[in-house]
């Protein structure tokens, strides 16, 4: 099933209890905490989850919020749990509560949704779109090259198909 974050936030959400000020002086962190559910939505994933069957989903729109910042920041995946439990500017990013240091998901969990938009077309294009909105809204560099790990193996399995995919 789809898990979904909130659109009323929390209460304690790091983007909350900031000020403008403070978002401003956080940068692309603070940027990203202002716009990024209307860059990254839940709902643009929901063909890819069952409606019925499962146990609600980490919000896809919240890791790929951090598949971005992962790119950003050029961490490892076991530092990407770290930084969402310790790092206020991530914390902002993703509208975590400050003083929760609960990791918002797993690490595996996070591996996962990584390679399903490498190996998996349709959530490979959702995420290119937003990255591709999110550009040209100007919260990233116009220049920026977003490749995910296994970019050769879409490349390759693109070739086959007789297409192309890039951002």
């Amino acid at each position: 099933m789809l898990g979904k974050r909130s659109s009323q936030g929390r209460l304690f959400a790091t983007s909350t209890l900031l000020d403008d000020q403070q978002l401003d002086s956080l940068g692309i962190y603070g940027r990203l905490a202002r716009e990024s559910h209307q860059i990254f939505r839940d709902d643009d994933f929901a063909s890819l989850y069952s409606e019925k069957k499962g146990r609600p989903s980490a919000p896809p729109s919240l890791l790929a919020l951090a598949t971005l910042l992962q790119f950003l920041d050029g961490v490892s995946d076991a530092e990407v749990i770290q930084r969402c439990r310790y790092d206020l500017r991530w914390k902002a990013a993703l509208h975590l509560e400050t003083h929760d240091l609960a990791a918002p998901f797993a690490r595996s969990t996070f591996q996962l949704f990584r390679y399903r938009l490498i190996l998996h077309e349709a959530e490979g294009r959702i995420f290119e779109t937003s990255i591709r909105v999110a550009r040209d809204a100007g919260l990233l560099p116009k220049k920026l090259q977003l490749s995910l790990d296994s970019s050769p193996v879409r490349v390759e399995t693109a070739r086959r198909k007789g297409t192309t995919s890039a951002c």
